[in-house]
């Protein structure tokens, strides 16, 4: 999927464990447990089941 520059993926959860992989461009990754993830290419997030997060797009 792609995020916009200076939008926001809204949060959400996921019912089994996830994969963010940044490609190109960068954002921060945030969930409710207070992790906050700067993502450049080539960062990635593994996504626990059932905590809420949320990615904004910088770029």
């Amino acid at each position: 999927m792609q995020i916009l520059k200076g939008q926001q993926l809204k949060e959400h959860t996921t019912k089994v464990p996830a994969l963010l992989l940044c490609i190109t461009g960068s954002g921060v990754f945030e969930n409710e447990k207070g992790i906050k993830e700067a993502l450049l290419p080539g960062d990635y997030v593994n996504i626990e089941p059932m905590v809420k997060h949320w990615v904004n797009a910088n770029g």
